[in-house]
């Protein structure tokens, strides 16, 4: 049957009408006409396949990557720059639309990512052993089929060139792919790389890596670290399990942001493209008047926290990852922030101590997909915070979680960013003020 695309959902699929019930259906675009198959039909929506487009959007172009359709890394590739900037931006309308109640806060023009090829630092691949050598791609979504990506438009060209050597190196010493019954092998490979300093982490099962292997991969010129993390579970979420063992090279690699500089561990979380990170930063410092106390929650490797030293007499930032907190640690000392400390420990937990030692000016959070939990928000309404600054990476979680938030606080502004350009994946930075009759 016939269906036209009225917009675009979370996950960069076309969304149109069957029955009256939103109609999921990948690969189509706002003011399309698609022939489509129903896959699943649910309750309160139903799940498609498109056959054939009858109409196209005038923003559809072609993609530059040749298994963009296949590898689904790149779900809006096919979609002009401008075109994902304005689906972008009412993307975070609908989710606040859906979430809020009252009237929606104005949002911002999206801030754009001026190098759309080659932005991201880093690369978390899977290694099959398939058409008789390892391979690494990626799975398609929602599947266990694998794609063999040759070269991938979006890694930098520092990460594309180690990830193929390593692979090349991998097979000439004949290492083995992942057997799952086993829990043996080769399992993931990652790579990330800033200012020509590399880390290479080899994801395995109970495995032992050859020396040869580890030494060779010590002689590619850009690479400064090599670490070992065994991950045998089947099902595990994580791709690096626990701390990382250093084979070779040094512990750590380092970053630039404008002037800061950061040590990051290989299973340390750090933004995936410093630019529009350094843009999202000098952001929030620009919202953030001269204070006394400011507290950062998800602070990971503290960079937040740094850019903001010149803004409070203290600045507090706390992680529940251990490993962050030490290289947090560091990073004050290298970049003189020393009226910036760090702790570890849940979110919630830490963020009620700290209120009952601590006036506490603004806080800002930064958290993953997942949003601020409830624990967390309660810490939040119970604390006497006059200002925050929500850094969101999810345009669903950030709208449920601002629904709890809009009783005591008003939005002053959402200024959207685009980091992660041919993915349907939003950057926001959220102004909250505390309402005076609180």
């Amino acid at each position: 049957m016939k269906i036209k695309i009225e917009k675009m959902g979370i996950n960069g699929e076309g969304i149109g009408y069957i029955d009256h019930l939103p109609t999921f259906v990948d690969g189509t675009y706002p003011k399309e006409v698609a022939e489509v198959e129903i896959v699943r039909r649910f309750e309160r929506y139903i799940v498609a396949r498109k056959t054939e487009l009858h109409e196209k959007s005038p923003f559809r172009v072609e993609a530059k990557c040749p298994i963009q359709d296949e590898c689904g890394g790149c779900a809006i590739m096919t979609l002009d720059v401008s075109a994902q900037q304005k689906e972008k931006n009412q993307l975070i309308w609908e989710s606040l639309r859906k979430y809020v109640r009252g009237s929606i806060p104005r949002i911002q023009r999206i801030i754009t990512n001026t190098t759309p090829y080659r932005y991201r630092n880093q690369c978390k691949f899977p290694v099959v052993y398939r058409d008789g050598e390892l391979q690494s791609g990626m799975f398609r979504p929602q599947s266990n089929q694998f794609v063999f990506i040759e070269r991938c438009i979006v890694h930098s060209d520092l990460i594309e060139q180690v990830r193929l050597e390593v692979m090349r190196l991998a097979n000439e010493h004949r290492l083995h792919a992942f057997n799952p019954p086993k829990s043996s092998g080769l399992r993931y490979l990652v790579v990330r790389g800033f200012n020509d300093e590399v880390s290479v982490t080899l994801v395995t099962g109970d495995y032992t890596l050859p020396k040869e292997f580890v030494e060779d991969v010590s002689k590619i010129a850009t690479v400064k670290s090599i670490s070992h993390s065994i991950n045998p579970q089947r099902n595990s979420r994580d791709v690096i399990k626990g701390t990382p063992k250093i084979l070779w090279g040094s512990k750590t690699i380092t970053a630039t942001l404008d002037e800061f500089k950061f040590v990051l561990s290989p299973q340390s979380f750090f933004q995936l493209n410093v630019d529009v990170a350094a843009k999202i930063y000098r952001k929030v410092a620009s919202l953030i008047e001269p204070t006394n106390v400011i507290v950062e929650a998800y602070c990971g490797v503290g960079g937040m926290s740094i850019y903001l030293k010149d803004k409070a007499k203290k600045i507090i930032g706390m992680d529940f990852v251990g490993s962050a907190i030490e290289n947090a640690k560091i990073n004050a000392q290298i970049n003189q922030a020393s009226n910036v400390e760090f702790l570890q420990g849940d979110s919630a937990e830490t963020l009620k101590k700290i209120s009952k030692q601590e006036k506490i000016d603004v806080l800002v959070v930064d958290p993953p997909r997942s949003g601020l939990s409830d624990q967390m928000l309660d810490a939040i309404l119970s604390a006497d915070i006059k200002k925050i600054i929500y850094v969101s990476c999810n345009p669903s979680t950030l709208g449920k979680n601002l629904n709890v938030l809009l009783p005591k606080y008003k939005v002053l502004e959402i200024q959207p960013y685009d980091m992660f350009t041919h993915t349907p994946l939003i950057e926001a930075v959220v102004s909250l003020q505390q309402r005076e009759e609180q």
